[in-house]
């Protein structure tokens, strides 16, 4: 009896209980309010993994003791399809990383080890304040096209198309042209940031200045957005004479497909 116990003793030292918060706009505020990371764990009841993630690997101490440095939240996928469809879930677990300002700064998918949930706490912990970094690093150089690159990619894969349009649009009028890779996609990225907000004319115009400037660059995917644009705007033969080219450049079976399910459209 002594030795069982100790033994259950021994046990509640190994797991600690995870204190989960349910309200998004609540989390919200706190990670704002205490400079923390969000941490928002997405799973639903019939999930095996996500039994065993809160069973096996959440409650150990030194897994508990790192949660305790992050707001944390658990959302059920089941009850808030509409927050799942927000940040494109697409299986669970799924753990996402936000810092203060709502942007995704690491994310996690399947079923972890111990090892790499502790990691990738690690690593968004350590991203807490990159947002703020990438945007001083642009300032203190701000006709450099890395840097700016760096922050408007952070925006664009955060879904801010504002903000990225906004970076992308003060690369593409830099007069630096190195890196070339850098320069050609900061235009590219601007075209599809204007698309996201529905400004549908204005990525057609940088579409078009893109072929102008980058020729035999990317010409499925150009002539498929601005095909798509056009389409948007109600402008059937145009969209279908870009739509047209698209299918002629790809080869991509996926994107053929993309291809075809507007040209029937028209």
């Amino acid at each position: 009896m002594k030795f069982l116990i100790l033994f259950l003793l021994s046990l509640s030292f190994l797991f600690s209980e995870i204190n989960w918060l349910d309200d998004y706009s609540k989390a919200q505020i706190l990670s704002k309010k205490e400079d923390k990371v969000l941490m928002v764990y997405f799973q639903a009841s019939w999930c095996t993994y996500c039994r065993k993630l809160e069973k096996t690997i959440f409650p150990i101490e030194e897994v508990s003791i790192e949660l305790e440095k992050m707001i944390l939240l658990k959302i059920d996928g089941d009850k808030n399809p509409d927050f799942v469809r927000r940040y494109d879930v697409k299986a669970y677990p799924t753990i996402l990383f936000f810092d203060k300002n709502e942007n995704i700064i690491e994310h996690l998918i399947g079923s972890p080890s111990k090892e790499l949930v502790l990691k990738k706490i690690e690593d968004a912990i350590s991203k807490k304040d990159l947002e703020q970094n990438l945007i001083l690093a642009k300032n203190n150089s701000p006709k450099k096209i890395l840097p700016n690159y760096s922050l408007g990619l952070f925006y664009f894969k955060n879904h801010n198309f504002k903000k990225s349009e906004e970076v992308f649009r003060t690369i593409a009028n830099l007069e630096e042209e190195e890196p070339t890779e850098q320069k050609s996609d900061s235009v590219y990225l601007l075209g599809i940031s204007l698309i996201q907000q529905e400004k549908y004319s204005e990525s057609n115009q940088i579409f078009q200045f893109y072929n102008q400037k980058y020729p035999n660059s990317k010409l499925d995917k150009v002539y498929y957005l601005i095909g798509v644009s056009y389409f948007r705007l109600g402008k059937n033969p145009e969209a279908k004479e870009n739509l047209l080219k698209a299918k002629e450049y790809t080869k991509s079976n996926e994107h053929l497909n993309r291809i075809n399910e507007f040209l029937e459209m028209l």
